[in-house]
């Protein structure tokens, strides 16, 4: 390099200096001044701690209610959960009562059929369908109890074969058999008007007992050609048949079954008007005789049904 290009440069050098000390005195910050930073957050606006690290309030606990109720959005139960219910039925004064049982075991004496073997010769001693219906009228009921009048009526049906007096004895030696190919069926329909009392204990078991008359339909039919007519009153119908007449007396308990499922008795008594349901066990003794010629009855039974009162 030559002398005068030296130069040149010492020139150029002591020309800049003065502009660069401009710039740093014009763009020189004193971050760390003694108080700088004290003066700065002077110049910012008041913020207190705590309002910064507050949470705000939730809203009251019935808030979410009051909007579903504006919405009109009924609350939806966890899933496999059903809303228990909660109601119960009210005490009232009851006026009636019905039901129906059946028989479950029963000791028959049937006699004087229009057939000249016994009745379980005929229709044997197996079960039968007995059935029946009642109403009760209670114009005393209360806390002890009840006392009315109750009325039934039933059905019980049976099934035999008729069967010889004597065995016939066969050309080629022996007997022919006493069974015929005549088929029988007997129904009768016992009606009863009996007054019963129940007794009210622990709530829960409710005794009773009933007595009272009974009339006691009866027909009798085969199916081949023999016939007899029933009694003159009744000579329109083709078969035997008759009315007896008796009493019947019986004791038994009905156990109270709204305790076992209230959900169910509130069903009951909102879509029927049911106030108790029970569950019914008792043991009669029917006796019924004709007035003159005609069928006598003699019954033990024991019968369990249900029991519904409004």
């Amino acid at each position: 390099m030559s002398s005068g290009d030296l130069m040149m440069l010492s020139v150029l050098l002591a020309s800049a200096t003065p502009t660069l000390d401009a710039i740093r005195q014009k763009e020189q910050l004193v971050p760390y001044q003694s108080g700088y930073l004290e003066q700065e957050k002077k110049k910012l606006p008041a913020v207190s701690h705590q309002s910064v690290l507050t949470l705000p309030k939730p809203p009251e606990s019935h808030f979410l209610e009051e909007e579903r109720a504006k919405l009109s959005i009924a609350p939806v139960a966890p899933l496999g959960i059903k809303e228990q219910q909660t109601k119960k039925v009210p005490e009232r004064h009851i006026w009636q009562a019905m039901g129906f049982k059946a028989a479950g075991y029963a000791n028959r004496h049937i006699s004087e059929l229009d057939q000249s073997r016994s009745f379980s010769d005929v229709y044997g001693s197996g079960y039968a369908p007995d059935v029946s219906f009642f109403y009760e009228f209670q114009p005393f009921s209360g806390s002890f109890g009840a006392i009315g009048i109750i009325s039934s009526v039933g059905m019980t049906s049976f099934r035999g074969v008729g069967m010889l007096s004597a065995q016939l004895p066969r050309p080629d030696g022996g007997t022919f058999s006493s069974v015929t190919q005549t088929k029988f069926q007997f129904l009768s329909f016992p009606v009863i008007a009996a007054l019963v009392v129940r007794w009210n204990w622990l709530h829960y078991l409710r005794p009773y007992v009933l007595a009272g008359p009974i009339a006691l339909p009866y027909f009798e039919g085969r199916n081949d050609n023999v016939t007899r007519k029933c009694s003159q009153s009744l000579s329109f119908i083709s078969g035997f048949c008759g009315i007896s007449q008796g009493v019947i007396f019986g004791a038994g308990t009905a156990i109270l079954l709204d305790v076992f499922s209230p959900t169910d008795a509130w069903g009951f008594f909102e879509n029927n008007g049911i106030i108790h349901s029970y569950l019914t066990i008792d043991a009669v003794r029917m006796m019924a005789r004709p007035s003159s010629q005609g069928v006598t009855f003699a019954v033990d039974a024991i019968s369990i049904g249900f029991l519904f009162e409004y």
